[in-house]
């Protein structure tokens, strides 16, 4: 009996993988030996399954699979069929509309093998009103069931229904009717199970590389080969292997099976090309034969094995054994942050886990980009979904990690990476105390807190700022890194307060560290409330955020040693302090061992051998300087000696002394930034440029066409917007046709469209046209019966003031051009053809995309549409067809973007940034750029006075469109100044009223130089008097051409690596 299942689960688990999976399973079991001899049959097998495979079934077996995404425009008729309405000769047609299940019924009643039907994406809709009736029907088989249409069904036993559930917030939960029915299958969302996918991924990813033509050759040849080896043995003949060629021969794994570990392995031990030697002592009745087909078999194997090692070879699998933890420790850390859940939702904590899938590289994968894939996918797919976690509040007090971290290239120049720094705030007086006791080696008994001169000074403390601020002020790796090891280091310090809300490491958010208390574990009278980091002391700004540093810290009053591992921590602590020793051998060596870690990843992709060599030199210091830090000793005559012997064998490490003197590079992870070949590599053909108002997405979409059609080579460059104009594609009706007259690359084609919350599926992929007749009648005819013969015919013209006819809209048109060109043998050779769709989420994108949703992400799959264009039903989206949406961030219908449809998309910030400001001075003086000077003062705004809690400056921060000299001409400083006043005024304004910006600093209070800057702008967000304002725009403007305000501008070019260019101006 067939059994009915539902594969739940959230985002990113594979559920419709397995689906497919199991319908290629079972056709696989229900096949006769004969069947499963011959070459096609291989795609059937469950150890070669991939979406390829999965293609050529849906393609190619009887009686059929039928896979429908289900979206809330569908109903009982589309599966048992009924009344559709279609058009005909400009005239709306109601006929009977075949239905997808009993079109499948039909089929089945020709053969004895099983049918299947999946339904993907149930929680989409009330199934019980979408399936009506055939619920039943499918748990009681053989049943002839009465539908509400009058007609009856009958579904047999070898029809399998297999479903598809998100469990993350459905819109619709799995029904009682249809779990009684059904067996539910929870998908297994582990690191064990990750690990399984990405090795089963990699061999196969090695098969398929295999041409088909080869490897049908060696299966024929292999199926010889067995043939007369069986027949030899028949004949009495026992053969022992003449050499190694000979007895790999004999051994061969079946080719026609996906190769797993065990069989690379015979194959990686082989010395190939193989060659043949022809063997002699058989009988002269096999001897012919054999040694022809013992030769041919060497050079199909050679063949095979030249495509093959590419993908999998000796490096290559040493490459994936370290990629594998690596790939577990991504899962790892982002998952980790669930630790932040809201109490409301962390008995659901599990159905919010990031599903293992989304930290595969992807089908067809090599070890040589799967690095450049995982992190891809995580930037555009892991990030997104924590983003819209601390959105909607399932995560709280959660600072989420950067872009920044999905790195995809190393380098050893500080200079090249752009990043955020880490800014060190001191109290000097505090510092200078320290410096004076460390140098001098001095006793620290008796020493006031120059804060409160009741309490004594921490020296313990001023230790561990002191390797803190040595690591941010010369550092071997990314900022982001740092912050990483100093924030979420947990095995070097972690606290966590008594509600379990609140929790900190070595750094914690200073807005959080007040309600990290000690809490009861300190049993001193009074001590319950005293938190464990100190906020009136240093501090670290970075991203707008300010941190604290961990400043109850205790000392081990005896000498000993302990290992790196045994100064770990397993937990949160829950005595009042840690001890200075195991701290800093922790974070020292997590630090090094980053630094170390990121110098092989150097060596490994570094094309040249000096550098390589340097970096091999530096690996083998640091590894040194490991060790010792491994068997570093806590001593000292008294708390101060062990207090400066720490310190100072810390500071006498080779690595460290180098890095402190600035004679060590350190190695620093990029990003890559190429949309273009972050949808190639991740193979996800539709991403959203995402920021909030006026960063230029729409802008940034255009330029990224005018880089893929050649017309500029970066961003940043100009571009002939008439060259680009020309590309657009026609449209002609309810068709696109190309543009003519192009010159050099026209392999790029494109058109943009808009969406607003009246955007219906109607209006995005097919509907109904309605158009005025041209000649206002038509021509009616027809044929008169009489006792069921006809008598008369009938020919009449009819008042006809419109026509209907059935349509593609935008992406219907744009999937049916892009498919009419693309290349199947060679798609990398396809021309392309981008779809801009700008406010993406100001539509509900479930309702206008429906079942395409499936499409976007199953390319090659067609999926059967509500409308009949020119008689196909069936739509595919083809690969060379992208999509490119913009979202403003700033908007509340964000959240319309459901976390099943926000998986298939990448998505990539697009922020506010100074350099675009500066390049549109195209070479004046940068410091007589009011444009300059008001983007920095509004930055400064964002910097200060930011409701962090509650909001994101990605989300919200004012974008630089606003301050863009449009025109070199005397009208750009009028232009700049109504910008300013009647665009970015009112922003800013509505943001105080709204909360966004807070009437006091958070955290540091403004430089003294900007006091009166910030005095004048209050004045003009609470002035309506237009010429009031423009006074006090030219106060504003005055002091902002302050010498130290310049050098804070000065300051930001500098961090942005554009200070050279601005530089020359000033000599």
């Amino acid at each position: 009996m067939a059994d009915n299942r539902i594969f739940a689960g959230p985002p990113g688990t594979g559920k419709t993988y397995c689906a497919k999976q199991a319908v290629l399973s079972l056709i696989w079991d229900g096949m006769t030996d004969k069947e499963k001899k011959k070459k096609e049959s291989r795609y059937y097998r469950p150890e070669n399954f991939c979406g390829q495979a999965f293609q050529y079934a849906e393609k190619h077996y009887f009686p059929g699979i039928r896979l429908v995404s289900l979206h809330e425009g569908m109903s009982p008729a589309d599966f048992t069929g009924g009344p559709g309405m279609t058009t005909e000769d400009g005239r709306v047609v109601f006929a009977e509309k075949e239905g997808i299940l009993t079109g499948l019924l039909d089929e089945m009643k020709t053969t004895q093998k099983p049918g299947f039907l999946i339904l993907d994406d149930i929680h989409r809709v009330d199934t019980a009103a979408v399936l009506g009736e055939l619920l039943y029907a499918f748990a009681h088989r053989r049943e002839s069931v009465t539908l509400a249409s009058g007609k009856s069904i009958t579904v047999p036993e070898n029809l399998y229904v297999f479903m598809t559930a998100n469990t993350l917030r459905p819109a619709f939960g799995i029904s009682a009717a249809v779990r009684n029915g059904f067996s539910v299958i929870q998908m297994e969302n582990t690191e064990k199970k990750l690990e399984e996918l990405l090795v089963s991924e990699f061999y196969r990813s090695a098969y398929y590389n295999i041409e088909t033509e080869t490897l049908e050759k060696v299966i024929d040849l292999q199926s010889a080969w067995k043939e007369l080896i069986s027949a030899m043995r028949c004949g009495g003949i026992l053969l022992t292997a003449s050499g190694d060629t000979e007895q790999f021969l004999l051994e061969l794994p079946d080719v026609s099976r996906c190769f797993g570990e065990k069989e690379a392995e015979r194959f990686l031990q082989v010395t190939f090309p193989l060659k043949w030697t022809r063997r002699a002592g058989i009988p002269r009745r096999f001897i012919k034969k054999y040694n022809a087909l013992a030769e041919k078999m060497c050079d199909a194997l050679n063949e095979l094995w030249e495509m093959y090692s590419r993908f999998c070879s000796k490096k290559t699998v040493s490459v994936l054994d370290d990629f594998r933890e690596e790939v577990k420790k991504e899962y790892r850390y982002y998952n980790g942050f669930l630790d932040g859940i809201a109490p409301e939702f962390s008995q659901d904590r599990e159905k919010y886990r990031i599903g293992c899938t989304c930290f595969l590289p992807g089908e067809n994968f090599s070890m040589w980009n799967a690095r450049e894939l995982l992190q891809n996918k995580i930037r555009a797919q892991v990030l997104p979904f924590l983003r819209q976690y601390r959105e909607e509040g399932i995560l709280v007090e959660a600072e989420l990690p950067e872009a920044e971290r999905t790195y995809v290239s190393t380098t050893r120049e500080l200079g090249e990476v752009q990043e955020e720094k880490i800014e060190p705030v001191i109290h000097q007086d505090y510092r200078k105390i320290f410096l004076n006791l460390y140098q001098g080696r001095k006793r620290t008994a008796g020493v006031q807190n120059p804060l409160n001169k009741s309490q004594k000074y921490n020296p313990t403390y001023g230790v561990l700022f002191e390797l803190v601020y040595d690591m941010i002020c010369h550092p071997l790796i990314n900022n982001w890194s740092i912050m990483e090891i100093l924030c979420r280091g947990r095995e070097i310090y972690f606290k966590r307060d008594e509600t379990g809300q609140y929790e900190g490491c070595l750094l914690a958010q200073n807005r959080l560290s007040d309600r990290i208390v000690t809490g009861s574990t300190d049993t001193t009278p009074g001590n319950e409330g005293l938190t464990s980091y100190k906020r009136d002391l240093h501090a670290f700004y970075y991203k707008g955020q300010k941190y604290v540093l961990l400043s109850k810290i205790g000392l081990d009053n005896k000498d000993f040693v302990k290992t790196v591992d045994g100064c770990r921590l397993t937990g949160p602590v829950r005595a009042r302090y840690r001890n200075l020793y195991p701290i800093v051998k922790v974070l020292v060596y997590e630090y090094l061992q980053e630094f170390r870690n990121q110098l092989q990843i150097f060596k490994r992709e570094s094309p040249d051998a000096d550098e390589r060599k340097a970096a091999d030199d530096d690996i083998r210091m640091v590894s040194e300087d490991l060790e010792r830090i491994d068997q570093m000793a806590w001593h000292g005559g008294n708390p101060d000696e062990r207090r400066w012997n720490l310190l100072g064998e810390i500071r006498a490490l080779p690595t460290w002394s180098r890095m402190l003197s600035g004679d060590l590079k350190g190695v620093y992870r990029r990003m890559d930034d190429r949309y273009q070949s972050v949808m190639e590599s991740t193979g996800i053909h539709q991403m959203i440029l995402q920021g909030p108002p006026g960063t230029s997405k729409t802008y940034g979409a255009r330029e990224f066409l005018a880089i893929q059609a050649g017309l500029i080579s970066q961003r940043g460059e100009h571009w002939d917007e008439e060259e680009l104009k020309k590309r657009q594609l026609v449209s002609d009706g309810d068709e696109y046709s190309l543009p003519g007259g192009l010159t050099g690359n026209d392999n790029v084609y494109w058109d943009i469209i808009q969406f607003h919350p009246s955007y219906t599926y109607e209006d995005f992929v097919r509907g109904i046209a309605v158009t005025a007749a041209p000649e206002g009648t038509s021509e009616v005819t027809g044929e008169v019966y009489e006792n069921g013969t006809a008598k008369y015919t009938l020919k009449m013209q009819q008042p006809s003031p419109v026509i209907y006819k059935t349509v593609n809209r935008t992406l219907g048109k744009m999937a049916r051009i892009a498919g009419q060109h693309y290349n199947a043998v060679n798609p990398e050779n396809s021309p392309r053809f981008y779809l801009i769709i700008d406010e993406i989420n100001r539509a509900n994108l479930a309702t206008v995309f429906g079942e395409l949703i499936y499409a976007l992400e199953y390319r090659d799959s067609g999926v059967v549409t509500p409308y009949a264009a020119e008689g196909e039903a069936r739509l595919k989206i083809p690969g060379n067809l992208y999509i490119i949406g913009t979202m403003n961030t700033a908007d509340k219908s964000i959240s319309s973007i459901d976390y099943a449809i926000r998986r298939r998309f990448l998505f990539f910030p697009v922020l506010p940034d100074i350099r675009i400001v500066y390049g549109s001075l195209n070479g004046d003086d940068w410091k007589t750029s009011d444009e300059l000077k008001l983007f920095h003062l509004t930055e400064r705004v964002f910097d200060l006075y930011l409701n962090a809690d509650d909001y994101s400056r990605a989300d919200v921060q004012t974008g630089h469109t606003y301050f863009l000299r449009k025109e070199n001409t005397p009208a750009a400083a009028a232009q700049m100044r109504d910008r300013f006043l009647y665009q970015v005024v009112p922003v800013l304004r509505e943001y105080y009223n709204d909360g966004v910006l807070l009437n006091d600093t958070y955290g540091r209070d403004p430089e003294v130089f900007e006091e009166e800057a910030f005095r004048i702008l209050e004045e003009l967000m609470n002035s309506a008097d237009p010429d009031e304002m423009e006074q006090l725009y030219g106060k504003l403007l005055e002091e902002l051409s302050a010498a130290e305000f310049l050098d804070s501008i000065r300051e930001k070019l500098e961090e942005k690596n554009i200070l050279a260019a601005a530089s020359s101006d000033d000599e």
